[in-house]
């Protein structure tokens, strides 16, 4: 099987027959692009990760921002310290030769010394002082069918680990391990009816997690209570397929839920009172297309949502014409989406982003192999040393856009 089998749900062609004829590029001159777009990014650094035919698909950041750790298609996973410009930092040996698909990766909340690493069978725990696996968590239960690990969280204070499944036999767990007495929970298989795509721990309560799933639902559980029935508090039908969701937190401290589908639309709910949850705005693709000065919907690409310092919620969004150089980002602002940034020099197709909430630091992966750390303000020397510049670039055929 091709490796890149189970990374193409959100693969990033555009060209379409019904939108063959449109030729996308800017809907506004160069002049009124930079006086829309005034939060000023300049790439500071970029590491390109392989000379191989590699995609970036999975990125987090150490809870100090200090270090990054990225899975890719080709089932590597590799380490960068960001303070020193994205050097690469030694991978403990037993992450070298994973055999199963890497589905996610992530720092633990209170130590930059422990790393978990989820793959379609198990989650590792990596302890990078010993460069020894502390843990491997897996249902081995005898009396059910294994299935494949679809994504992966852990909770703010690093008790808890969630995992969503693919669909088998009719069925998809959301499963629970306790990470100190590195067991077997229990799980949850009533609440969704297809393969779990994310989920997601709160901010701040160790015990609310989101899930979502290609059935079109987010589901909002307290874990604390002793079943799924009491557990879920809120179901959301997004009536569409949910790629990622994510929690955000307002200046109120008012909690808002975002999604992004799988036909590239992004929604928010009001999720501060979960029994009462609902939706604030949907913005379907034509309308981002539209506040991203753009010409084509279908090159249109939905990659991140995340929380500024100023607790505003920041879409990141692309067009795949002309290998994604076009990269914008887009503020949620008084009911609606408006203009925040141009990131001019992306070279990719970008698939994932991290942000740094304390500086609005961004760090973005995609399909050339690269890591590109973005800086805010404009750049002061024209002649600042990218690790990069004199690096070729690649390019790789086109895949066919995700089919929902």
């Amino acid at each position: 099987m091709d490796v890149f089998d189970e990374n193409t749900i959100n693969s990033s062609d555009s060209s379409d027959e019904d939108d063959s004829e449109i030729i996308d590029g800017n809907t506004c001159s160069d002049l009124e692009l930079t006086e829309l777009f005034t939060s000023q990014y300049h790439l500071s650094a970029e590491e390109c990760v392989s000379l191989k035919k590699t995609y970036i698909l999975h990125m987090a950041a150490s809870k100090t921002f200090e270090r990054i750790v990225i899975g890719t298609s080709c089932g590597s996973i590799q380490f960068y310290d960001i303070r020193t410009g994205l050097s690469k930092l030694k991978t403990p040996d037993c992450l070298n030769g994973l055999t199963s698909f890497i589905t996610g990766v992530k720092y633990a909340n209170s130590s930059l010394d422990s790393v978990l690493v989820s793959t379609t069978e198990s989650v590792l725990m990596v302890d990078l002082r010993s460069d020894d696996i502390a843990h491997t968590f897996c249902d081995d239960r005898e009396s059910v069918r294994k299935k494949h690990f679809n994504c992966f969280d852990i909770n703010n204070n690093d008790r808890i680990i969630c995992v969503g499944t693919q669909q088998r036999d009719q069925e998809v767990y959301l499963t629970f391990f306790d990470v100190r007495k590195q067991s077997l929970l229990g799980a949850y298989w009533d609440s969704h009816h297809d393969d779990i795509t994310d989920v997601k721990f709160h901010l701040k309560n160790p015990d609310l997690v989101l899930s979502g799933s290609t059935d079109g639902l987010i589901c909002a559980f307290d874990i604390s209570q002793t079943n799924e029935d009491e557990a879920l508090l809120s179901t959301l039908n997004t009536e569409s397929s949910v790629a990622s969701i994510d929690w955000h937190e307002t200046t109120l401290g008012k909690d808002i839920a975002s999604c992004i589908t799988h036909t590239n639309d992004l929604q928010l709910f009001d999720v501060s009172n979960l029994e009462d949850a609902e939706m604030l705005k949907t913005f379907d693709r034509e309308t981002v297309t539209k506040h991203m000065k753009r010409r084509s919907v279908m090159d249109c690409s939905l990659i991140n949502c995340h929380s500024t310092m100023d607790d505003e919620i920041l879409l990141i969004a692309s067009s795949n014409y002309d290998k994604g150089k076009c990269l914008r980002s887009l503020a949620y602002r008084n009911e609606t989406l408006v203009p925040s940034t141009d990131f001019i020099g992306n070279k990719q197709i970008v698939r994932t982003s991290v942000l740094n909430k304390n500086t609005n630091t961004l760090l973005t992966g995609g399909e050339n192999g690269l890591i590109t750390l973005w800086s805010t303000g404009a750049m002061a020397d024209s002649k600042t040393n990218i690790k990069s510049s004199n690096l070729k670039e690649k390019t790789y055929k086109k895949h066919k856009m995700t089919p929902y």
